[in-house]
Parts: structure tokens; sequence; C-alpha cells
């Protein structure tokens, strides 16, 4: 079963329901809301091994590291939930999804 769409199978309301529930609420429409929680020092993120600094530079560190990620060079990208994707696709994917981080766009100028 594992090439088939589960978004339709009627044995897999489940998923859709649990998937539904995390990401109706979520800030910018796409990430669950555990992603936010995990990066706030007052919710999940205070019950990490290494919990979020409360000043806020866990953010600012992690959009860096995209950063760094999104400037190498990709010929095909293969995502557990997306499957195969081009490499601008990609790259568009996390900053949309993960700009929020600071603020700014995680891409440099060319792939925009």
């Amino acid at each position: 079963r594992h090439d088939e769409d589960h978004s339709k199978l009627p044995d897999d309301w489940t998923k859709r329901i649990f998937k539904f529930g995390l990401m109706s609420n979520s800030p910018n429409g796409f990430l669950p809301n555990y992603r936010f929680w995990f990066l706030d020092p007052h919710t999940l993120g205070a019950m990490m091994i290494t919990p979020p600094a409360n000043d806020g530079s866990t953010c600012k560190e992690m959009a860096k590291s995209l950063r760094k990620i999104l400037e190498l060079t990709f010929e095909k990208v293969i995502g557990v939930h997306a499957g195969i994707m081009e490499p601008d696709n990609f790259k568009k994917s996390i900053d949309s999804t993960w700009n929020w981080l600071d603020g700014t766009s995680l891409l440099s100028h060319q792939i925009q």
C-alpha cells in the first residue's frame, strides 16, 4: 500500500484527522503546531533535552543553518512527505515554511 494515495483511502481516516487537527490552527497554515511549540521555550520547547533559548536566538540560529543548507547544490531531493522534488521547488518550499524563524527569506537572491 506504500504507493497508494493515502489521502483518499477509507481505512486511513484517522491519519487524515490527526494531520488536519495539527495543521488547521497552524500559524503559517502549513507546518503543524508542534513545530512552533518545540521552538518556544515556554511550551513544548521547555521539555526538550536542549531547550530553545529564552532570548529567541535559537530561531535565528536555525535560520542561519537552513541558509547554509539551501546554498548547497542538489540534483534531486527526496522528502518523506513530498517524495522526489526538484531542487528549486524544495528550496522554495523550505523557505515558505520556515522563513518565519527570523522574518526574512532563507534563499539567496538567485533562487527567489
